[in-house]
């Protein structure tokens, strides 16, 4: 029900990421339809190029889909291999170190995993051999199918695929990557290896959140190390020690009278938003706002257009960190801020940015 909805809503089909962000588990389809993607080609939505792709790499996709992960380095390669556009394909191990990096460097815990190593390509590269390599290729069981080689320093996939199906191939290949890399930093218990300092604790957050991808309400606290509750977070400013969370639900049909504020984008890096009713300019709250960037106080953008899917609470968008922009009237107050990142064209319509 709720990929239908997610379909009806954004005139398109949710990603394998997506359900999970929205608190589904994709794997769980295996027991009616044997994977994600084959649940995905019964509803209709994958092009014949991409259902030809799925049956001719079909061991090798479902074993992206369910390999297990004691550490992120299988998925970090796949996705080294796919930024070279060398899957299918080979990369000297040289290459595959240094993509492997870009990728790893790009979030805290993923810097954390990798440790020390990613300082240095000599132990970068061993680490590669022995995990992921040693893994894909076959781990030396001979009843596992190994579905890459590694010879002469050069990591090369084994699959057979027509080359007419190769970008098909990879879209799929990428959009199992993604959900497993985001299942894999979800994990709580892995957080709790981080020591207890508040930097710490943002710095996993920021590893974990996702710009332009979908998070429901209570799932936003816990990355940034605070809990969620019902009567804090279900309102549309959050104001934390060192965060300020903007919920801004586009349309209000289905919000009480006082709730509903004039919020709306501008452009696609200007969002003009209301205040609560008795909030004013020279209030604590008012001041917070104005003097974010001074106070060392970073503002958090989450937009959904509606508060509903049908009969499920709809989603936000994180759209990242925004900065006081402008600001007139009081009680309520309006503010402009502006996005250190626009919107996407994709979502354009949904926001009803441009017309």
């Amino acid at each position: 029900a709720h990929y239908l909805d997610f379909r009806e809503l954004h005139g398109k089909r949710p990603t394998a990421a997506e359900m999970f962000r929205d608190g589904f588990t994709p794997r769980a389809l295996r027991v009616s339809h044997g994977s994600w993607l084959r649940f995905v080609k019964a509803m209709g939505d994958l092009s014949p190029v991409e259902a030809a792709a799925l049956d001719q790499a079909s061991e090798f996709l479902g074993e992206l889909e369910s390999t297990r992960m004691t550490k992120s380095f299988k998925i970090l390669t796949l996705l080294a291999l796919l930024d070279e556009d060398q899957l299918p394909g080979s990369l000297s191990i040289e290459v595959l170190e240094k993509s492997f990096r870009r990728r790893a460097e790009r979030s805290a815990k993923l810097r954390m995993d990798v440790g020390p190593a990613l300082a240095d390509p000599g132990k970068l590269t061993r680490l590669l051999e022995i995990n992921p390599i040693n893994a894909w290729t076959g781990d030396g069981n001979s009843n596992r199918k190994a579905f890459f080689s590694y010879r002469d320093r050069h990591f090369a996939s084994k699959i057979t695929l027509a080359l007419e199906l190769r970008n098909a191939f990879q879209e799929l290949v990428r959009e199992l990557a993604d959900w497993r890399l985001a299942e894999y930093l979800d994990r709580g218990g892995d957080e709790e290896e981080l020591a207890a300092s508040g930097e710490q604790k943002e710095a996993a957050a920021t590893g974990v959140l996702v710009l332009w991808q979908t998070y429901l309400r209570e799932k936003i606290p816990p990355m940034f190390g605070l809990k969620f509750s019902e009567a804090v977070w279900n309102v549309g400013f959050v104001a934390s020690d060192r965060h300020v969370f903007l919920l801004v639900t586009l349309e209000k049909k289905d919000m009480r009278e006082d709730h509903h504020f004039e919020d709306k984008f501008l452009s696609p890096d200007l969002l003009q938003w209301k205040s609560q009713n008795r909030t004013t300019q020279s209030s604590k709250h008012g001041q917070l706002l104005r003097h974010h960037l001074a106070k060392g106080i970073k503002v958090h953008l989450f937009v959904r257009r509606s508060k509903r899917i049908r009969n499920q609470a709809a989603p936000f968008y994180y759209s990242g960190e925004v900065t006081f922009e402008s600001w007139q009237d009081e009680r309520p107050i309006t503010i402009n801020w502006r996005l250190s990142t626009p919107v996407p064209d994709r979502l354009h319509a949904l926001f009803q940015i441009g017309g």
